[in-house]
């Protein structure tokens, strides 16, 4: 069995800095300091990568794509059915799980399953750095 990979990347109001082990987690944490929550925004690596093999983190934007699970079109790529709406990828803490929220509100969410079994993401952004791509 594998272990999962626990990952956290920290948002200062200007840049990110990834968070991969203990060590690195005192730069940000003064125990001392209280307003440090108010300070850094800390999001977690859903321990998925993107067509694109970036690693997919909390309040990235993504499109995502239907892959048709019956058709291969070469080595390890099958046919696009659809793209969806671009959405954020956020924490629902009633299903436990991460989620695909479109920006537009047009359906249904897709749940961290369906990101994983026959969707493509595509990371286009994060809420930080692309906030025009959540018009």
């Amino acid at each position: 069995m594998n272990n999962r990979v626990i990952k956290f990347r920290v948002w200062d109001g200007k840049n990110f800095d990834k968070l991969e082990n203990h060590n690195s987690w005192s730069a940000f944490w003064d125990r001392n300091d209280p307003s440090y929550e108010d300070k850094f925004i800390f999001q977690q690596f859903v321990g998925l990568l993107d067509k694109n093999k970036k690693e997919i983190y909390e309040g990235d934007i993504v499109r995502i794509s239907e892959l048709d699970r019956n058709q291969n079109i070469g080595p390890g790529k099958r046919r696009i059915l659809q793209t969806f709406e671009k959405g954020i990828i956020t924490w629902n803490a009633t299903t436990l799980c991460y989620m695909y929220n479109p920006i537009r509100k047009l359906g249904a969410n897709i749940s961290y399953q369906m990101l994983c079994y026959g969707y493509q993401p595509e990371i286009i952004g994060n809420i930080f750095e692309n906030s025009e791509l959540l018009k």
